[in-house]
């Protein structure tokens, strides 16, 4: 904005800097006002990995997801399903899925989506996960 009150946009072309400018006048500018931001809707809180986690307590959980949805590592244990997942159908080329987890009992993790409830159930495991989960 120049000390005039008229709005003064520069831009490079091949040919050099460009200047326009425009006269303070309201609605006179040539730019569409931007609309304010949608202010997201408050959820629960965003963990990682080996956040610590407390019972009946959802929190959202970005997990990576390249590999399947087969191993879980989350509140300092390693977590797994027992079996092919829901899930696991949905995840095809995906890399990250953001959900919600809940640690439903001492040794039960709940994996979900908003739109489709539980996909996925784990339990704690003492074994190794492969390379990649």
């Amino acid at each position: 904005m120049l000390a005039d009150g008229r709005l003064a946009i520069t831009w490079a072309t091949e040919r050099g800097w460009q200047l326009s400018t425009w006269s303070g006048e309201a609605g006179s500018f040539p730019i569409a006002p931007t609309p304010e931001p949608e202010v997201p809707k408050p959820g629960p809180p965003v963990i990682g990995w080996n956040d610590d986690i407390e019972a009946g307590v959802v929190y959202r959980l970005p997990m990576y997801v390249h590999c399947g949805m087969t191993w879980l590592q989350l509140d300092g244990r390693t977590w797994t399903t027992d079996a092919t997942t829901p899930g696991d159908a949905m995840v095809n080329g995906l890399q990250v899925l953001l959900g919600e987890i809940e640690l439903a009992a001492p040794d039960r993790l709940e994996f979900s989506l908003p739109e489709e409830g539980v996909i996925a159930v784990y339990a704690p495991t003492d074994e190794e996960p492969p390379g990649c989960m």
